[in-house]
């Protein structure tokens, strides 16, 4: 496995996601940000579907490390724009992850 670091890195960015998109739509935190409930309801199921495919990202690291690379930025960064400070940390993880998998070369 030459994509540990990436692997290690998306999965725990996607889980973390996970859980702060259920987060989300349990609590009423989100909703003084959104404004009323079925706000904070869609913005916690977006915050999921970002992290699910963070996770297919990571799952796909060693085969396509380009393209995972790339899901890492973008579902990191949409996760980011929707719910701000909640995905924050997430949104870290996955900035590295995608990073180095851009980056590393073939040979190493």
């Amino acid at each position: 496995m030459k994509h540990k670091a990436e692997f290690t890195l998306g999965l725990l960015g996607g889980v973390l996601g996970i859980l702060s998109g259920i987060l989300i739509m349990k609590t009423d935190l989100f909703k003084v940000v959104a404004g009323d409930k079925e706000g904070a309801l869609l913005t916690g199921m977006f915050v999921i579907l970002c992290s699910v495919f963070a996770v297919i990202a990571s799952l796909f690291i060693e085969h396509k490390p380009r393209e995972a690379g790339m899901m890492f930025l973008v579902s990191g960064a949409l996760g980011l724009l929707i719910s701000s400070f909640l995905y924050a940390v997430q949104f870290v993880l996955l900035l590295i992850a995608g990073i180095l998998a851009l980056t590393k070369t073939k040979n190493e």
